[in-house]
């Protein structure tokens, strides 16, 4: 059967705004609810390859931000102010923050336990 594409647009929509619901719910958790989007979090090749594409043109972009501090603002500040700060967008770099902070658990647990209590010390 072949849906229409409004039926295409709803449903799209629906996922959206659950996966939005879900990721504020759990960053309002603190640590633990951004350690949950990191175990939930699945990278492959086109996720590593993607972060590396972002970490490259950000830092071409950002002269002087590094991306780990673009990572934190964005787990602290809503879309809209991550926006008007930085003119990136939040949805991009926190999927990128949540394949980072995922990468780092898998290669150097200690380094990633350091980086979460960063993400918390302010």
């Amino acid at each position: 059967m072949i849906e229409s594409y409004q039926d295409y647009m709803n449903r799209s929509e629906a996922a959206y705004k659950a996966e939005k619901e879900i990721i504020a719910d759990k960053l309002k958790e603190g640590i633990n609810g951004l350690e949950w989007l990191v175990l939930n979090t699945l990278v492959d090749e086109r996720r590593s390859h993607s972060l590396k594409k972002w970490t490259e043109s950000v830092i071409v972009r950002m002269c002087g931000k590094e991306p780990l501090e673009l990572f934190m603002e964005a787990v602290h500040l809503d879309p809209t102010a991550f926006y008007d700060r930085y003119k990136l967008n939040w949805y991009v770099t926190f999927d990128e923050a949540l394949t980072y902070l995922s990468l780092l658990r898998d290669r150097d647990y200690d380094r990633y336990f350091d980086v979460l209590q960063e993400f918390y010390k302010k």
